[in-house]
């Protein structure tokens, strides 16, 4: 079956909008979520997710956390890594890490000071799917549901942060018991 760009289709992560696969530019935070939302739904075994500040109003929405959540629950092994800046005590009430928490065997989460990463927000779906905010100040950034090789150029920045990275000791205790 030949799926056309903009036919709506139904997967067991949810309903939605087949996308082209050539990349999406936006610039406010609601063309992101929708392209947040768009590239999380693609993923099948492993999502990978960088973020210079969690609070920033992207991973913390009732929508990324529902499509997170089907991913997590529905998908057979989902893995999904976190990478972020170290945080307070008030930070780890957070949505996403509270998930993270309660799904050990599914998250894996480091923190990091210095990643030099090139972006200030990033998620990875399956070394395909990529979506990318520049500038921890402004909205402007970049999507993809199919650039493998974009993917990978970001998958290689992001890995060699995360063997920089140190395992938070909470989520150490949990997933080595």
């Amino acid at each position: 079956m030949r799926l056309e760009t903009g036919q709506t289709i139904i997967t067991d992560t949810g309903s939605h909008q087949v996308l082209s696969s050539s990349p999406v530019l936006f610039t406010t935070q609601a063309e992101m979520r929708e392209q947040l939302l768009s590239v999380t739904r693609t993923a099948e075994h492993h999502l990978t997710l960088w973020s210079r500040d969690l609070n920033s109003g992207l991973f913390e929405t009732a929508g990324f956390l529902d499509v997170l959540k089907r991913f997590l629950l529905v998908r057979r092994h989902p893995r999904v890594k976190l990478l972020t800046t170290p945080f307070n005590e008030h930070d780890r009430k957070h949505p996403l890490l509270l998930m993270a928490e309660r799904l050990p065997h599914s998250f894996e989460v480091r923190t990091c000071e210095n990643t030099h990463l090139e972006s200030a927000e990033l998620l990875l779906a399956d070394e395909r799917g990529v979506l990318y905010r520049i500038h921890a100040d402004r909205w402007d950034g970049m999507a993809d549901i199919y650039d493998p090789q974009v993917a990978r150029f970001y998958g290689v920045q992001f890995d060699k942060a995360w063997c920089a990275a140190q395992l938070l000791p909470s989520f150490d205790r949990v997933i080595n018991q």
